[in-house]
């Protein structure tokens, strides 16, 4: 039994029941849960379009957490580009501290392989990540 089937059965209508008003609480804020879940994400839907796109994924900003992503994504791959930004980051201001300027955060990073490439890309509070193919 999935969990939506369970909280469509509870009955809000029997005058038997104890519960009615809980039921109706736990179905709405099941639906409105359910809603904000599966909102889809323009942006997330758009990297499937990519050219010689293979694998995307959306991630959390704040803790690396996968938030959507295609078939052959693993929540590592999520952790561990946040990781490379942040890494990309630090290297960043370090330099610009050598040379006396501002640094602000890394907002994409592009990691090629021979025959694949990924990148990562800060939006909002979101990490993008697509995989394409190199043409």
């Amino acid at each position: 039994m999935s969990l939506t089937q369970l909280v469509d059965g509870i009955s809000t209508r029997d005058p038997r029941s104890h519960v009615p008003k809980i039921g109706v609480k736990i179905k709405e804020e099941f639906n409105s849960t359910l809603c904000g879940i599966m909102s889809p994400d323009p942006n997330f839907e758009s990297l499937e379009q990519l050219p010689d796109h293979i694998a995307s994924f959306t991630a959390s900003c704040d803790d690396g957490k996968l938030i959507d992503s295609t078939p052959g994504i693993k929540p590592q791959h999520a952790l561990t580009s946040r990781k490379i930004l942040e890494n990309a980051t630090l290297l960043v201001a370090k330099l610009k501290e050598k040379v006396g300027e501002d640094s602000e955060p890394v907002v994409k990073v592009t990691v090629s392989y021979p025959e694949y490439n990924y990148a990562f890309t800060v939006s909002g509070d979101k990490l993008y990540g697509v995989k394409r193919a190199n043409s």
